[in-house]
């Protein structure tokens, strides 16, 4: 129910219908509804993890995109629905019972190089800025948790200008299949990915066709209905300078002129 509610804010189209049935499913039809009888209605222990972090972005976004449609999280949201086994939402594992993160952050290699050529060329910035829900609901007035949770990450951030730059690795991308028969190999030798090994499948390379996924599309729009303006560094365009310093310096700055000439 939660992955339907995730892909109408992925596609922005929110049928009023529809969202309020996801909503009634997912949390009953009234105050009246508990978190206990719907656990028995299902016969579970509650919402899953990854669902309850899908609801957030869900909420976020009909509250900015789609508020006539009046619908929102319980009060007690995530504490009583989630599975009483998980301490926390988090994105990629289960943080300590304390933590009040929503977010298993890492920084890449990748991400290290880019911010180390942004320095070079002056760009004053910090890595992994959080937005909290206290942030959401104070300065945008976006309700989703009584509890201060870490919520979004932006990569790399000018704070005081609202310049954001996501370093993207392949798992912010899917690769767009056709029926050329270049996408099909009949070799097993190489380093693209296959559908199995010493068998004949499709061929994945840095080449073919690389789209933005659901999560990070998703992500870039809320951002931007903040206030935010997002550029995306694609991890082949930047292994493709080679780890030169000059035409990293270029490439930065080409970006961030591009932000300062929009209107």
């Amino acid at each position: 129910v939660a992955s339907i509610a995730w892909s109408c804010a992925v596609l922005e189209q929110y049928p009023p219908q529809l969202m309020t049935l996801l909503y009634t499913a997912l949390f009953g039809s009234s105050d009246r509804t508990t978190p206990q009888s719907l656990k028995d209605i299902y016969s579970d222990d509650g919402i899953q993890t990854q669902a309850v972090m899908t609801m957030f972005y869900v909420q976020m976004a009909l509250d900015i995109e789609a508020p006539e449609l009046a619908l929102s999280l319980p009060s007690t949201f995530p504490d009583d629905w989630k599975e009483s086994n998980d301490s926390v939402i988090t994105i990629d594992s289960i943080q300590d019972e304390d933590d009040t993160s929503m977010l298993h952050l890492t920084t890449s290699r990748l991400q290290q190089n880019v911010s180390r050529a942004l320095q070079r060329i002056g760009f004053n910035h910090v890595q992994e800025h959080i937005i909290s829900t206290t942030e959401l609901q104070e300065g945008h007035g976006i309700y989703l948790s009584p509890e201060h949770l870490e919520f979004l990450s932006i990569d790399i951030a000018d704070t005081s200008k609202l310049i954001g730059i996501e370093v993207d690795g392949p798992g912010h991308f899917v690769t767009v299949l056709d029926s050329d028969s270049k996408n099909v190999c009949d070799d097993t030798k190489g380093s693209a990915m296959r559908t199995g090994k010493g068998k004949t499948g499709w061929k994945f390379t840095a080449n073919s066709e690389q789209q933005m996924n659901g999560p990070t599309a998703l992500k870039e729009r809320l951002l931007r209905h903040m206030g935010w303006s997002i550029v995306h560094i694609p991890y082949w365009k930047w292994r493709d300078l080679k780890g030169n310093e000059e035409a990293e310096e270029d490439y930065t700055k080409r970006l961030l002129e591009g932000i300062q000439s929009k209107p």
